[in-house]
């Protein structure tokens, strides 16, 4: 049967025991230790436990891995190179380079997919604008880019953007975050 017992209760243990100890030389001697104490730790132990637990399975583990400077973990560009290889990389190149023409539209008046590697205009759009490209395509920009969002949760879209956000100079990368800052207040 578990006994009710609050903070205090724990902290000043459930009764003295004693418990042999080496002393600094060595010497085994007799030392009074409070169990609440070691109680508390794995209390404490276990609640981080199921907090980095359910972090992960949210993908907000706290800075675990984040690439320096940038918003992304190194598990998400390499999980967002095999996305976007899958999905992207037969219009924009499997280097992200797309085409050079990429401001030229086509006979048809379509503009051609534009490099994401940090050379076009990607850069210029916020977070938000880019999940949102990936989702609903490009059509309403003049483009022929389909939406993703039945093919990619939210997540993997992320992943994707991580990788090719991974392939901007650091210069680039500052620039954009002034505007997706920007684009948040």
């Amino acid at each position: 049967m578990w006994q009710s017992l609050d903070v205090t209760t724990i902290c000043n243990g459930l009764g003295d025991r004693q418990r042999p100890v080496a002393g600094p030389s060595g010497a085994l001697r007799a030392s009074k230790f409070a169990p609440g104490v070691f109680v508390l730790a794995a209390l404490l132990a276990m609640m981080s436990l199921c907090l980095c637990t359910v972090s992960a399975c949210t993908g907000n583990a706290p800075d675990q891995d984040t690439v320096p400077g940038r918003w992304y973990t190194a598990n998400q560009v390499v999980s967002g190179e095999a996305l976007y290889q899958t999905h992207c990389a037969a219009c924009h190149a499997s280097d992200a380079s797309a085409t050079a023409e990429w401001r030229t539209p086509d006979t048809a008046g379509n503009f051609p997919p534009p490099p994401l590697n940090g050379t076009a205009h990607t850069w210029h759009h916020p977070l938000e604008v880019l999940d949102n490209s990936i989702a609903n395509g490009g059509i309403a920009f003049g483009g022929v880019m389909p939406g993703f969002a039945e093919a990619l949760n939210d997540g993997e879209r992320m992943t994707i953007i991580a990788w090719f956000q991974s392939l901007w100079s650091d210069e680039i990368y500052e620039r954009w975050q002034s505007i997706d800052a920007r684009s948040r207040d």
